[in-house]
């Protein structure tokens, strides 16, 4: 088997929310991917983009291992295969930080005005204006612009998968705040 990666979402035009799309049509044979970049399409992948889900669980990871082999694991596998796509299994992305150049973030009030970029998905949008914020749907391939530039004040993106590789606290001099 030979397999071709290609990273930063180069087969989706940095549109992370068309993988689904693409891999349904065969455009792309395999993907390790986001719930969250899946999840405008098939509603039930949201349950793992739920903010504060199991954060304050003693051992977050041991807790969302729990949630993927149990009864909602299984609703999740069935609805992503559903769509005809075929579910090998789970694997650890990080759960989702902030990151700011305008300070820390101890409460939702310190989020009050900031411009977020955030995923483009629905629940990240509703879930960031109700905290206060004013969240922007910015595709990850425009994201470092948008820090270098200063369009955007923070954003929010598992610190493992994200952040430590492309290296964001060049723009965000503050650490990252835990939100799920």
């Amino acid at each position: 088997m030979n397999i071709k990666p290609y990273f930063g979402a180069q087969l989706m035009a940095g549109k992370q929310t068309s993988e689904l799309l693409l891999v349904r049509r065969g455009a792309i044979d395999f993907a390790l991917a986001s719930t969250i970049n899946w999840s405008p399409q098939i509603k039930e992948l949201n349950l793992t983009a739920l903010p504060f889900f199991v954060a304050n669980n003693p051992d977050r990871y041991k807790a969302i291992d729990a949630i993927e082999a149990g009864k909602s694991g299984k609703m999740l596998e069935k609805a992503i295969e559903k769509t005809g796509v075929k579910f090998l299994g789970w694997s650890e992305n990080g759960f989702r930080e902030l990151t700011t150049s305008k300070g820390p973030i101890e409460k939702p009030e310190d989020m009050k005005g900031m411009k977020l970029r955030v995923c483009g998905t629905p629940i990240f949008i509703d879930i960031f204006s109700s905290l206060g914020a004013n969240p922007q749907a910015i595709n990850w391939s425009e994201a470092v612009t948008g820090f270098q530039q200063g369009i955007v004040d923070g954003q929010e993106n598992p610190t493992n998968g994200i952040n430590v590789p492309t290296k964001v606290w060049q723009w965000h001099s503050t650490l990252p705040i835990g939100i799920t």
